[in-house]
């Protein structure tokens, strides 16, 4: 007579070896997820910065990039969003009378990102206010690249890798 099937021991061992496969795939899982969340919010806030410069310029006033917390309050630690908006008096700070370009949520719950200012004005020219930095790192002490945005006085900003 012909087995067709497998047996109840056969399946057992397929299941646990799968199991095992798995937990020993999880914890690089992890540092994928998280390396690849980090990459893809830096490279965000990157982006912002250069949407500001150009919106600037191309609208001829003054734009900014900042940090923000759940109420659009520009900070420098533990931001909830960032945002870019048109800044009609040019103060660096948001006001209901400033027009939001762009705004977008950071699920930071696994990373620290703090920045040297707690705004980043261009004027019409694409010229920042004020050089500075935004430095992301991972919270999982295992992981210790993280990325940093640093901002010149022409305007031009850089994003590379760091050591956390």
């Amino acid at each position: 007579m012909r087995n067709l099937g497998f047996t109840l021991l056969e399946m057992l061992i397929v299941v646990a070896l799968t199991a095992i496969m798995l937990l020993l795939a999880a914890p690089s899982m992890n540092y994928s997820s998280t390396t690849t969340s980090l990459d893809a919010i830096a490279k965000s806030i990157d982006k912002d910065i250069a949407l500001a410069r150009s919106q600037a310029i191309s609208s001829g006033r003054y734009v900014t990039m900042c940090l923000s917390d759940s109420s659009f309050t520009c900070t420098t630690s533990s931001p909830a969003s960032h945002i870019v908006f048109t800044d009609i008096n040019s103060d660096g700070i948001y006001d209901t009378s400033d027009k939001v370009v762009a705004k977008d949520i950071l699920n930071s719950d696994r990373f620290t990102i703090t920045a040297s200012n707690s705004s980043f004005m261009f004027d019409t020219t694409g010229k920042p206010s004020i050089a500075g930095t935004i430095s992301f790192c991972p919270n999982d002490t295992s992981i210790t690249q993280g990325y940093l945005i640093t901002l010149l006085l022409t305007g031009a900003h850089v994003l590379t890798t760091k050591t956390c």
